[in-house]
């Protein structure tokens, strides 16, 4: 498994996505955050399928997704 980067979803009213913000910007992995609430933030939580947030969706090289995690334990586990 190669992760190369990641989306974090996330809202203005999450309280647990603030710890896997965090911890994500401090990792050596690129990635995007993404705000679910918005236009184009929502839209893309569609096309990634993403149902609550804090959701991370970890992608390889090509973009594509290898996995996803939900809290920051799950995050940790992943990508440590």
């Amino acid at each position: 498994m190669r992760i190369k980067s990641y989306l974090l979803f996330t809202t203005p009213f999450c309280k647990a996505c603030k710890g896997v913000k965090e911890f994500l910007g401090k990792a050596s992995l690129d990635g995007d955050h993404i705000d679910a609430s918005s236009d184009d933030g929502g839209e893309i939580a569609v096309k990634y399928n993403v149902q609550g947030v804090p959701t991370v969706v970890f992608l390889d090289e090509q973009k594509k997704e290898i996995t996803r995690a939900h809290t920051l334990a799950g995050v940790k586990e992943i990508i440590e």
